[in-house]
């Protein structure tokens, strides 16, 4: 098992105080808190239980599973008095400090497998009112304080339940698997171990199969950001066939719930403004020394991987050194390393120095930067849209927007997905901030379609205060009757299409450096190159990308875009 260090706690401390967590209680949360039939058993407890209540001798049931024993329970006894009994078992009239602290902590979702009411019991003993839901009730449209029974709640209880949405028996686990007939409910499960910064799983014991497939289907992206708190075993043997069973999922902590907690509170921070979860505010540093190898450049072109710390180096770079680039290669053209001194009388007169070798590895894409600075600066442009086709480099241009707007002044932010909740109690943070402060903001939001919720919210605040614009991007044939797509009207569009004859010029030299030119192609001049391109190509970024990078990644979006639209046509 992997030692624990103090930064790992105060990691987990931050992500927790900042509501980027979601938590699963097992049964061995709440071990230790009272029923009013006593302290809330485990799984053989409750076999003996149920054994009693249907008066049946030990030898009877000792050996058995708890599914089995709960069958014969529902065969023999009244369905009404078994309500009753569990009601009395699992109905909390008592909880441990512990449990009410963690309860108290700012979860982004709650989810558990357990019968009890604990956690809405300990939450109003904080303060806290935290709503009971089941797979049968509604997804929360408002707040976040909510926990969702998957197996049911003695809270909700009623006979009906008992042979299905109730997973006591075998046969209400067999007619009603996890999640089945919630599909709502297990997308939302699934974002929220997707898109949260830390999965607790505290007395868990992942014996429910079909929690299990979910976390096996997202090993590789939730192992880093998962912990499963479990019993110190103190005086037990190791368990080292147990562990690993935990350990392919996250990190283990064999500690008990009391240490965890006392831990966690030691790390919380003292600085309760953590800054967004849901918001990436994009800031320029002052260093312009980040730089990209060869290889990470050819990667960048091939799968579309880059660092922001040298997309936003590569546009400064442009910012500050563009105007030393000849805006016509009808010439020779130019290779990395030239200098690019052509057409400045006195370079000494520059007020800033040339910088000698500088030839951009980012295509600028200055025409279409340009000219969304010119509609964002209209007053009557609150939002704007950005299209291109699959392929176009949206996704970069964006980035390379935000950052030229932040070099003119702007305060820009970038929507990360999220659940709905959480990216609205952001948004009106900053919409409060903004106001206060008497500050302008622009809410950029790529794929849009992927986010409507959130997009038609802001967009509706966009319309009712002077204080943010928002830029919508999405594929150009995405939105096309699309009913959720017409609800939001921008004020103003561009479109990433063809390269421009400068971003052409600099794409061919890009080409040559990396030496990705066929043979013919490479012994073929400057100007022939970029013909090739406008021709062959026809300007276009996903044909360049196909042709001369031979792009998987590209090829790959296409045929996923393909066969999605061949099954819109079933």
């Amino acid at each position: 098992m992997a030692k624990i260090k103090d930064q790992n706690y105060e990691m987990w401390a931050r992500e927790i105080a900042r509501g980027s967590a979601v938590v699963f209680f097992g049964a061995g949360f709440s071990a230790s808190a009272t029923g009013f039939d006593g302290e809330l058993p485990l799984g053989n407890q409750l076999r003996d239980k149920l054994g009693e209540f249907c008066g049946l001798e030990r030898k009877y049931y000792e050996t058995k599973d708890l599914k089995d024993v709960a069958e014969y329970c529902l065969k023999k006894q009244d369905h009404q008095k078994i309500v009753e009994k569990l009601k009395d078992i699992f109905r909390v009239k008592q909880s441990k400090d512990e449990q009410k602290v963690v309860v108290g902590w700012p979860w982004k979702s709650i989810y558990t497998t357990n019968y009890d009411d604990l956690v809405c019991y300990a939450g109003k003993q904080v303060n806290k009112n935290i709503d009971i839901l089941t797979l049968e009730s509604m997804l929360p449209s408002k707040s976040r304080n909510f926990c969702l029974h998957i197996n049911g709640c003695v809270d909700r209880l009623e006979p009906e339940h008992l042979d299905n949405s109730f997973k006591l028996s075998r046969s209400s686990y067999v007619n009603s698997d996890v999640f089945a007939n919630s599909s709502k409910w297990k997308d939302k499960f699934m974002n929220d171990l997707q898109y949260s910064a830390l999965v607790v799983f505290m007395g868990y014991s992942l014996a429910d199969m079909p929690i299990e497939r979910i976390l096996f289907a997202k090993t590789e992206s939730m192992r880093k950001k998962t912990i499963f708190v479990v019993a110190d075993p103190k005086n037990s043997d190791d368990d080292p066939i147990g562990d690993n069973k935990f350990e392919g999922y996250g990190k283990l902590l064999k500690i008990g719930m009391e240490s965890f907690v006392n831990k966690i509170q030691e790390c919380w921070p003292q600085d309760t403004n953590l800054g967004f979860n849901y918001l990436e505010q994009i800031i320029i540093s002052n260093s312009l020394d980040v730089n990209i190898r060869d290889n990470d450049l050819k990667l960048f072109f091939e799968q579309g991987k880059f660092e922001d710390g040298w997309l936003r180096n590569e546009v400064l770079q442009y910012l500050k050194n563009g105007h030393q680039i000849r805006k016509s290669f009808s010439g020779k053209g130019f290779t990395l390393g030239d200098k690019i001194t052509e057409g400045i009388k006195d370079k000494y007169s520059l007020k800033s120095p040339i910088q000698s070798d500088y030839v951009p590895k980012l295509i600028p894409r200055k025409e279409e930067i340009d000219e969304a600075k010119r509609e964002l600066a209209r007053d009557s442009v609150g939002i704007l849209g950005v299209f291109g086709e699959l392929g176009s480099g949206k996704t970069i241009f964006l980035r390379q927007l935000a950052v030229t707007l932040v070099e003119s002044g702007k305060s820009v932010y970038f929507v990360r997905h999220g659940d709905f909740i959480s990216q609205k109690e952001e948004i009106d943070t900053l919409l409060k901030q903004l106001k206060d402060g008497n500050e302008k903001a622009i809410i950029f939001i790529d794929s849009y379609l992927n986010q409507l919720k959130i997009s038609q919210y802001i967009a509706n605040k966009v319309r009712e205060t002077r204080c943010v614009k928002l830029i919508l991007a999405t594929r150009a044939v995405d939105g096309h009757g699309d009913e959720g797509c017409k609800s939001i009207s921008e004020d103003s569009s561009i479109e990433i299409g063809q390269l421009s004859d400068l971003d052409l010029g600099i794409f061919v030299q890009i080409i040559s450096h990396l030496g990705l030119w066929s043979r013919s192609l490479s012994e073929r001049s400057f100007k022939e190159q970029k013909k090739y391109l406008q021709k062959n190509c026809n300007a276009q970024m996903l044909l360049i990308l196909l042709d001369i990078f031979n792009s998987e990644h590209i090829y790959n979006e296409l045929v996923k875009s393909l066969n999605n639209v061949l099954n819109d046509k079933k």
